[in-house]
């Protein structure tokens, strides 16, 4: 079992000691990893970002897929809103310090309404009584003239049936890091963008503060995957990680976020904001490198395709990790666009039944409402679970809940919900289920209804030659902007009109400040290994098994870990073994088709499966598992985010030589036995 509680962090002194630095190294600390995250993260980050000095930016990813749709309908109800609506809150506590002493602040925070968003930012400043900050804001992702709307339009014909007119709520292209450096060249304090790739928030800065080439390929893709570590937050310091008895995370409530050192090479060294809790080490930055990733050979973005086959991910401290190694190769000729459009009513009802005989009657109620719902109102099924039972882990055809055998469960939540095409056909669900209170079984109790519009997600390619990207600067009153535009040549951009002299970066406003140590050693990065020479050393230490040797039938959480992300209607899961010498396990047993079997009631209608020794790991990709999507599905886990427990939970033959380093109740594991 791992009994691990220290809490050390960046400033333990064993890691002040070796505090040294290559010359041009950048500072990237994050405070939120989506819209609604905890306002209160800012403050330890930053207060580690002054105390280690030199070259530092901060930045707020606040933006997920629906969350922009959402902020464009809050503006066509209110022109100053559409931001993230806790702007105020996040940069309160923290814009003082950063002004005074140079950490410009980067966040898709602007949402559907950027501008707005800057004027409040100034508005900020002046309540506490601060200089006037210069408010840089990247524009260009929004997808708005008759022309765009045209192209969009042939885009989204070539798979699946055209939009009715007017039904579109937002439609954005994901822009990369340009514009975000292009506004810290010209000497932004705070750079307010809309939709940008969640790793340019990390990118931007590193082009502006080490001038790379627009095709300088490794180095960005060193830079893309530092950000892809930092973008959610507390995700790689142990939030969305702890599983008591497998993965202890100390102080779980004061969870750390993160601090990237990038270097002048691409590669980076991650850790956790000073006195935070949480832990940061090779297992929490595996599980958030390979999240949301499908193909780890080939990871898209607007700036680059990054390759993480041959990455090499080594502890260097406590809480402190470098990832070295990552490949880069030309940006793909789009833009990825997301199209949000008008898609009917979502209702939901719940009811409780407790004591004897509960789950017996809120399956009858169940049946109830199957019946006095007619189908016709309905786009899809009417799916119906029972909390406790079965929900999360059941599908929206209902086929897990119909295969389980009724048992006794004396506490059950019935829960049903529906999309519907208009309002009166989704408020007839409610109604329904309020009606159970005296027209169905006995006892039911604790009736909460729920009814909302829903947003359909199309996506496509856009050219990028029709989504230019512009950088306006406010100061003061004072507003300059500059459009970027292709150059025709290798896909950078170039200015079309003079900024102000001594802008951010190396060569700008902080070329006199000296470079920021790092909270640990922080090794050159080597030669990079191609993929083919990229030999893992469990496969050399550590052979496979004789057949004969004794074995012994675990759950796979024993041997390893993962973690599920999602786009659209497809997963990703991933497994990294605890240990490489259970590597071999995994690769043997954990096939396609024994993770095609244990998803059957999902029916994937594809299981790939990515192979990456130098991590220890698997990376496995379903496709049609999730009823659609977030902005689809009718589970309570829309996202999949517990369908890592379902191949956790997979039987795996281990040789009993090998079950030391299991883990888990019962099992006699130290840590010291493992190796990066």
């Amino acid at each position: 079992m791992d009994t691990r509680q220290d809490t050390t962090s960046a400033t333990d002194p064993t890691l002040s000691t070796v505090a040294t630095s290559d010359a041009g190294g950048l500072l990237v600390g994050c405070a939120a990893g989506f819209s609604g995250d905890r306002t209160d993260a800012a403050r330890p980050v930053v207060d580690t970002l002054i105390r280690l000095g030199g070259p530092a930016v901060l930045i707020f990813e606040t933006l997920a897929e629906r969350t922009l749709a959402l902020a464009q309908l809050a503006r066509q109800r209110d022109p100053e809103a559409g931001y993230e609506p806790l702007l105020d809150e996040m940069l309160r506590p923290v814009l003082a310090d950063c002004l005074a002493h140079r950490i410009p602040i980067v966040g898709n925070f602007g949402a559907a309404n950027p501008p707005a968003a800057a004027r409040r930012v100034a508005a900020i400043a002046a309540e506490l009584g601060l200089r006037p900050p210069v408010v840089a804001v990247v524009a260009g992702d929004a997808l708005v003239s008759p022309d765009q709307r045209a192209r969009l339009a042939a885009a989204l014909k070539e798979d699946g049936p055209p939009l009715p007119d007017g039904a579109i709520a937002s439609a954005n292209v994901y822009l990369g890091a340009e514009g975000i450096a292009e506004a810290l060249r010209r000497g932004a304090d705070v750079v307010v963008t809309g939709r940008v790739a969640d790793p340019s928030l990390t990118v931007g800065p590193a082009l502006a503060h080490f001038g790379w080439a627009l095709d300088d390929w490794d180095r960005l893709a060193g830079a893309t995957m530092a950000g892809h570590l930092l973008e959610c937050g507390a995700q790689v310091c142990g939030g969305y990680y702890a599983d008591p008895g497998f993965k202890e995370v100390p102080d779980l409530s004061r969870v750390g976020f993160p601090i990237a050192r990038i270097d002048a090479d691409g590669a980076c060294t991650i850790f956790k904001a000073d006195g935070t809790g949480g832990r940061l080490d090779t297992h929490t930055v595996k599980e958030q490198l390979l999240y949301e990733l499908h193909d780890p050979a080939a990871y898209l973005t607007p700036d680059v395709v990054a390759d993480i086959s041959a990455a090499s991910v080594t502890p260097v401290g406590p809480d402190a990790v470098r990832l070295a190694g990552v490949r880069g190769h030309s940006r793909p000729a789009t833009f990825k666009a997301n199209v949000f459009f008008a898609n009917g009513w979502l209702a939901e009802g719940e009811i409780s039944y407790a004591g004897p005989g509960a789950e017996a009657r809120a399956r009858l109620a169940g049946e109830v409402l199957r019946a006095r719902l007619d189908a016709r109102d309905r786009q899809g099924p009417l799916r119906i679970d029972l909390i406790g039972v079965t929900s999360v882990l059941g599908d929206d055809a209902g086929d897990a809940l119909r295969r389980r055998a009724a048992g006794d469960a004396s506490d059950v939540r019935l829960r049903v919900a529906a999309n519907h095409p208009d309002r009166a056909g989704a408020d007839r669900l409610t109604r329904e289920v309020t009606a159970l209170y005296t027209c169905g079984p006995a006892g039911g109790g604790g009736v909460r209804t729920n009814l909302r519009s829903r947003l359909g997600l199309r996506s496509c390619l856009f050219p990028r030659e029709h989504a230019p990207v512009t950088v306006t600067l406010f100061s003061d009153g004072n507003e300059d902007a500059a459009a970027l535009s292709p150059d025709g040549s290798k896909g950078a951009f170039t200015r079309s009109s003079a900024g102000s002299e001594g802008g951010w970066g190396r060569n700008g406003a902080w070329g006199s400040r000296r470079d920021p140590p790092c909270p640990v050693e922080s090794p050159r990065l080597a030669s990079r290994p191609t993929t083919a020479s990229a030999t893992p050393a469990a496969h050399t230490a550590h052979p496979a098994p004789e057949p004969s040797t004794p074995t012994r039938q675990v759950e796979l959480r024993a041997a390893a870990h993962g973690r599920t992300g999602d786009k659209g209607d497809r997963s990703n899961i991933s497994v990294i073994a605890w240990h490489p010498a259970l590597y071999p396990l995994l690769v043997e047993q954990l096939t396609e088709d024994a993770v095609a079997r244990q998803f059957a009631s999902r029916r994937p209608t594809r299981v790939t499966r990515h192979l990456l020794p130098r991590l220890g790991a698997i990376n496995f990709v379903l496709d049609g598992v999730l009823d659609g999507g977030v902005n689809d599905a009718l589970n309570l886990d829309s996202h999949g985010k517990a369908l890592s427990f379902v191949v956790l939970a997979m039987p795996l033959m281990v040789p009993e030589t090998l079950v030391p380093w299991l883990r888990g109740p019962g099992m006699d594991h130290n840590e010291t036995m493992e190796t990066a």
